[in-house]
């Protein structure tokens, strides 16, 4: 970050800015799911009842971060649901050529690629290899712990929204939203990433127990990242080991 408004500067000392690790903008507060469990709280809306963020407003958001923090590593287009929004595809293209931008993720359900085909071709026009991925919802290859977080399975839609992703040569990481019931299946979620070339990484994320939540007795689900660690490695067969982790340089 900068410097605060009270710190003291001595007149035409240069403040050197630092660059900002991660930038996370929500361009829609709309979604087209109503999952159960969403940290957001996005209501369900499409169409007339899309609720988005004006193109020209997202940008000056983003320029003021950048104005204000200096450049940005990361930006993580959020939502609600981003790829409603009515100009998804010109905005990605701005932060891509952004020249304090050095790249964009794309944070999504993969709903609008898998059913979209239009809005994917459009995608894979837009986007530049080596600028751009998506961060994909997903919850694990195995049947528990699917309708607890959406409400239904949605598995299948998750494959063919990968399988659009190659298509286009889009890179991907999978976010899985861990709980309880989904937490046996770290190993299985690993391998099933290795089956896709195009697939760069997975991340764990432990449930975040705000907005909406069906789940009683909180302290009792509540999981951290060293109960990631140790189940990851334990249902590894040896194939992991705990000196493979290392703490983030940016939190």
């Amino acid at each position: 970050g900068s410097l605060g408004s009270n710190a003291l500067v001595e007149p035409g000392t240069t403040i050197e800015k630092l660059s900002t690790c991660l930038a996370l903008i929500e361009i829609v507060d709309s979604c087209n799911l109503s999952c159960p469990t969403c940290f957001a709280d996005s209501p369900m809306g499409a169409g007339k009842t899309l609720d988005y963020s004006p193109l020209a407003d997202v940008k000056k958001r983003i320029q003021k971060v950048i104005d204000q923090k200096g450049s940005i590593e990361i930006l993580q287009l959020s939502g609600g649901e981003p790829t409603l929004h009515p100009e998804f595809c010109e905005l990605l293209a701005w932060t891509q050529n952004h020249s304090e931008i050095d790249y964009t993720l794309i944070n999504t359900n993969g709903v609008r690629i898998a059913r979209d085909p239009d809005f994917t071709e459009k995608l894979g026009k837009t986007f530049q290899y080596g600028k751009a991925q998506l961060y994909l919802q997903f919850d694990g290859p195995q049947a528990p712990g699917q309708r607890e977080l959406r409400g239904a399975d949605l598995r299948d839609l998750r494959i063919q929204a990968l399988r659009r992703c190659k298509e286009i040569e889009l890179p991907v990481t999978l976010a899985m939203t861990v709980t309880p019931s989904n937490l046996s299946f770290l190993w299985d979620a690993i391998c099933f990433g290795l089956e896709y070339p195009h697939v760069r990484g997975i991340s764990f994320q432990p449930q975040f127990f705000s907005g909406r939540n069906p789940i009683s007795g909180l302290e009792e689900a509540r999981l951290n990242t060293a109960d990631i660690i140790l189940n990851a490695v334990d249902q590894s067969g040896g194939k992991l080991k705990f000196e493979d982790f290392t703490p983030l340089p940016c939190g």
